[in-house]
């Protein structure tokens, strides 16, 4: 092979990989990330579709996408878990994916800041509740699934105010241990305050991955409230006994772009021992 051939090659290659590299890193369409957690506390298993951060943003014509995505991983129960609505626009996107879930299976919700940020929030949650969505603020309500009791517990965002949120928390410490529990938290770092809860499973999202991510080597470059290079991301955490799984999102900061960070469903699959 003449040399100019294999430098043309080369030339070629490394422009595919280059080209792969950025549509990969820039990707914004809709993903689907799978995870398992293991307890003998169940004898079946449940799956649980966990959506946050979607700040009114639409996939597909009313919301058809997202919908259909939601509806392909059969879910036993959906939580949303903050940040559903944005500050700044309409609630259409919320709307639409409310609309299209609506007794699909049990669904939950959680505030967020951008919920509080509205200055709606009564507003916001009857919203929710019009579309048969249970509200979580400092309380649990127990569902039965496959014949098997779980606690759904939610706090409030922050937002709400300090002491009323910390009261929140509060009010659920001493759940039956032999039951299984699931705290909905729209800021991961709550995990730091349940020292003394019986969680088995905490649900988070907030901080939009990180927003830049290098994989293997970067889990997420900067989230709100936790500054650069934070400790809970995205992905999956354990805290003692307690998972801790934050979804990532579906949107950035204002205008800066998500890098390797794609618009991320997460989907738990809940497994007995």
């Amino acid at each position: 092979m003449k040399r100019k051939t294999k430098k043309s090659i080369i030339l070629i290659s490394v422009l595919v990989l280059a080209i792969i590299l950025i549509f990969t890193a820039f990707y914004n369409g809709l993903t689907v990330k799978n995870y398992k957690v293991e307890t003998d506390k169940l004898s079946k298993s449940i799956r649980i579709v966990l959506i946050s951060d979607l700040h009114n943003r639409i996939f597909g014509e009313n919301q058809k996408d997202l919908i259909d995505t939601i509806k392909k991983q059969t879910p036993d129960i959906i939580v949303l878990d903050g940040d559903i609505v944005n500050n700044y626009n309409s609630m259409d996107g919320a709307k639409m994916l409310l609309k299209g879930i609506e007794n699909l299976c049990p669904c939950y919700f959680v505030s967020g800041n951008h919920e509080f940020s509205q200055g709606k929030i009564e507003v916001i949650k009857q919203l929710f509740r019009d579309h048969g969505v249970i509200i979580l603020a400092g309380n649990f309500k127990a569902v039965t699934i496959k014949g098997q009791r779980i606690n759904m517990c939610g706090v409030d965002d922050p937002n709400i105010g300090l002491q009323t949120f910390n009261k929140q928390l509060e009010a659920l410490q001493g759940l039956d241990s032999k039951t299984y529990s699931i705290l909905l938290s729209h800021r991961p770092e709550i995990a730091a305050e349940c020292k003394n809860n019986s969680f088995d499973l905490i649900l988070s999202g907030h901080t939009h991955g990180g927003m830049w991510r290098i994989p293997f080597l970067v889990n997420g470059l900067y989230a709100t409230d936790q500054g650069w290079f934070p400790k809970y991301a995205g992905g999956r955490y354990n805290y003692k006994n307690t998972a801790i799984i934050i979804g990532r999102g579906f949107t950035g900061y204002s205008f800066i772009p998500r890098i390797f960070n794609p618009p991320e469903l997460v989907v738990v699959d809940i497994e007995p021992k």
